[in-house]
């Protein structure tokens, strides 16, 4: 016989059953969770570092505890939001799973707490005291100034960029000694080497350095560019000598004072044939670069010491460079006369073999020569004969004019090259420095219109820069090209204005 429960019953066995279920369950987690921990502990203090610095460990003071006997882990957090709630932190990175940790360095004030659990369990529900790592305010370190190389006693200025509340020193030679306390500090090196500047800025919170190389080098001088020739431009003749040039090219400190001080082998002449007197001084152009024309008699050549007081260089010819006539002709005189804007060439032989005629050549450069005019000569003649020629086209400024001598069966020989100089409506006043090295400034005389361009070309004519006048003054950039002859001249509508204007690029 089957028995049947009512069903009012049967609803109640099943909620007994549901409610036994439900305490069973939470007494099993109030049993997990009194068995978690629920002590953090207690870590390092709070740390103020400045900008770069590493923080130290934050060392666990007190360990985590509360809840079971099962080993505690642990978790360390970071943020740098003050106040923000721990449960919106990131997980710090690196090895956190320790007592302790060491932070990596901070760019800006950061926040960190140690969490903890019981192992076995999911939650790291116990949490530290929070540690604060302030990053001061730093100042700012900048060296200006430094030149990178530099000679033996020149004096270098240098300055720190400036900081708020800074304090500056300086170490100028790695001996780990305050040379210098300021902003703005001089330093003169006496010896060479390499060196390295340090500058050490402190606001009072911090003190951060900057260490920059410099090299210190012995001055040295430069002959000439291509070591004697008689085809030098500037090389000249007078009643008694044939005069080659060369010149002294100096690199060294800005500012100082360099001089001829002894001449122990021949002669220094100036453009005109004059003896150089010791003592005198050789122009600074830019940049510690020193630069002065100088000439010596062909076939004897030359050694001379330049000083600046402190180094003494030697500058000297390694070839006497004998120049002489090689025309079959015996030239008397060889001259050109500015008659407002043309010149005649005047000439005269004391005598002659076998010459046909005479070419004239003119030369903006001294190295690329155009024919001007020609005139018969004598064939043969031991007395005076004077010859003339006049150059209708002749050009502003300076001009470099030669005699082309041809025999009767064609071979021909160059007579010295002279210079003539037609003055212009100084158009260009000056170029500063010249010779240049970098950049220059071109002063101008007149105003010019908009529109106006200022040409540079090389020693063949051909034009390689070409720059907008935008007042009385123009600065040029040559640093790319090559050293030699350029020469600089004014464009306004297209029609050139006054003459070309001669700079050395070194």
């Amino acid at each position: 016989m089957k028995k049947f429960f009512p069903t009012e019953h049967l609803e109640n066995y099943y909620s007994l059953k549901t409610t036994f279920l439900f305490f069973t369950l939470l007494l099993f987690s109030n049993h997990l969770f009194s068995q978690n921990a629920t002590n953090g502990g207690t870590i390092s203090m709070d740390q103020e570092i400045c900008i770069g610095e590493s923080p130290n460990l934050l060392e666990g003071t007190i360990s985590a505890s509360g809840g079971g006997n099962t080993d505690i882990e642990y978790l360390w957090m970071t943020t740098q939001q003050a106040n923000q709630s721990i449960s919106n932190w990131s997980t710090a990175s690196g090895i956190n799973n320790q007592e302790d940790y060491q932070p990596p360095t901070p760019g800006t004030t950061t926040y960190y707490v140690r969490c903890a659990r019981r192992q076995g369990f999911s939650e790291f529900i116990a949490e530290s005291n929070v540690v604060t790592i302030t990053v001061l305010n730093s100042p700012t370190a900048i060296i200006n100034g430094n030149p990178d190389i530099a000679f033996v006693g020149s004096t270098i200025n240098f300055s720190a960029g400036t900081a708020f509340n800074g304090t500056y020193s300086w170490d100028f030679n790695d001996d780990g000694i305050i040379d210098c306390t300021g902003q703005n500090c001089s330093n003169t090196y006496t010896i060479t080497g390499s060196f390295t500047v340090t500058l050490f800025v402190d606001n009072g919170d911090c003190t951060i350095e900057i260490s920059e190389p410099i090299f210190i080098q012995s001055p040295f001088v430069n002959g000439i560019i291509n070591p004697c020739t008689c085809d030098d431009p500037l090389n000249f003749f007078n009643s008694d000598n044939y005069f080659v040039h060369d010149y002294f090219l100096i690199n060294s400190g800005a500012g100082e004072i360099w001089e001829l001080s002894d001449i122990t082998m021949g002669n220094l002449f100036d453009n005109s044939g004059n003896a150089l007197p010791l003592d005198i001084n050789i122009p600074e152009g830019n940049d510690g670069v020193y630069y002065l024309d100088v000439w010596f008699i062909s076939g004897e050549g030359y050694s001379a010491n330049v000083t600046n007081g402190t180094s003494t260089l030697v500058s000297e010819t390694t070839d006497p460079c004998n120049c002489i006539n090689p025309l079959p002709i015996e030239l008397a005189n060889f001259e050109g006369v500015v008659n407002g804007k043309t010149v005649t060439l005047k000439w005269v032989t004391a005598s002659e073999t076998n010459n046909s005629h005479f070419e004239v050549e003119r030369s903006l450069d001294g190295s690329r020569f155009d024919h001007v005019g020609s005139l018969e000569g004598q064939g043969h003649s031991t007395t005076n004969h004077y010859y003339s020629l006049v150059d209708e086209n002749s050009i502003e400024g300076v001009t470099y004019y030669r005699l082309k001598q041809i025999d009767f069966d064609g071979t021909y020989t160059y007579s010295n090259i002279i210079s003539i100089e037609i003055d212009a409506d100084h158009t260009i006043i000056s170029v500063v420095p010249n010779p240049v090295d970098k950049k220059a400034l071109v002063r101008l005389g007149v105003d010019l219109p908009n529109g106006s361009e200022l040409e540079i070309y090389s020693a063949i004519g051909k034009l390689l820069q070409t720059y907008v006048i935008t007042g009385t003054a123009q600065e040029i950039d040559i640093q790319n090209l090559a050293k030699g002859i350029y020469f600089l001249r004014v464009k306004r509508d297209y029609k050139n204005l006054g003459k070309f204007f001669k700079i050395i690029k070194i």
